[in-house]
Parts: C-alpha cells; sequence; structure tokens
C-alpha cells in the first residue's frame, strides 16, 4: 500500500494555504493548547494530522495523545485517523474506530467506510467485513451505492466486485 498524505485545505481564491502550519509538528503539546484557546479544533487537526505518521501505531498514539490533552475528535479526525490505520493490512484498529465515530453521532464519509471495507475485502476478511456492515447498519448506515462506485471506479476486479457486492447485498 502506498502512504498517502492528506492534502492541506487550500483557499480557492488565493491558493494559498487555508491554515497555518505549526513551527514544529511534533510539539503535540502546543498544537493541543492551541486547540483550546482560540483557533478551533479543526484548524489544528488539519494541522496535526497534515504531519501525520505514515505508519498506523503512530497515527493512532497521536490520537490517543490528542485525547489524553482533553480535545474531543470530529468526524475529519476520525476520518484520517481510519484512513492511516488501513494503510497497514496487519492493523485492524480501523473497524473499531468506525464504530466509535457512529457511536458518537457522527458518519463516515464514503472515502472513509469505502477504504475499511476495500482492506477487509483485500485480506480476504470476508466474515469480518459483513459482521462490521451489519454493526453500522444497526446505528443506521446505508451505504451510498453511486458514490462508493465513483469512488472504487479506478479499482475493477475481484476487490471492487466483493465491496459493492458486500455493500448491496448481492451475494459473495
Amino acid at each position: 500500500m502506498t502512504n498517502k498524505v492528506v492534502p492541506l485545505p487550500y483557499d480557492p481564491f488565493s491558493n494559498k494555504l487555508a491554515v497555518e502550519l505549526p513551527s514544529d509538528p511534533k510539539d503535540l503539546q502546543q498544537i493541543f493548547h492551541d486547540m483550546r484557546t482560540g483557533e478551533g479544533l479543526f484548524n489544528h487537526a488539519v494541522k496535526l494530522f497534515a504531519h501525520c505518521p505514515k505508519r498506523p501505531k503512530e497515527a493512532l498514539k497521536v490520537f490517543m495523545r490528542m485525547l489524553v490533552f482533553g480535545e474531543s475528535s470530529n468526524a475529519y479526525t476520525y476520518a484520517v485517523l481510519i484512513k492511516c490505520l488501513t494503510e497497514d493490512v496487519k492493523f485492524v484498529e480501523a473497524c473499531k474506530y468506525v464504530l466509535e465515530m457512529m457511536d458518537k453521532g457522527m458518519r463516515p464519509n464514503v472515502q472513509t467506510y469505502t477504504c475499511v471495507f476495500e482492506g477487509l475485502v483485500r485480506e480476504e476478511k470476508l466474515d469480518e467485513a459483513a459482521r462490521l456492515l451489519e454493526q453500522m447498519k444497526g446505528k443506521g448506515f446505508v451505504p451510498d451505492e453511486k458514490a462508493v462506485r465513483e469512488v472504487l471506479a479506478s479499482k475493477k476486479g475481484t476487490v471492487f466486485r466483493n465491496v459493492t457486492n458486500l455493500l448491496f447485498g448481492n451475494p459473495l
């Protein structure tokens, strides 16, 4: 799998960054302090996860430290964390955080839930994928077939077929 960095938000009119990057992206304590004192969570979540480590365990460590410092997560931080976690096929915490996100009243976007199901299907964990889908549906989740097909458009073959079959009720 490739290690992708989530792109930073840009101001569409000036083509400049919409957020100012921290002087020391590894100074998590300062970033968390700044979250509480004015600029808000979104701005600092972008700063934090723009420099998110490329290894899942490090991403989870950053997320946990954020919580320890008293910051609550939002849909964006969950989405970035889940994406980081799905980068490593041996690290299956992504399912746990999708469900936790939903328990907090947030809904995963199509890219977030698709990457989780894609990883499970690719690793032939079809039973686990089916269990996750049932748990998500129990929380009100309804997958968007058109959006999933758009996200998976460049991924034809068995993974594409198995993910769409799983999500939309066709037998695997």
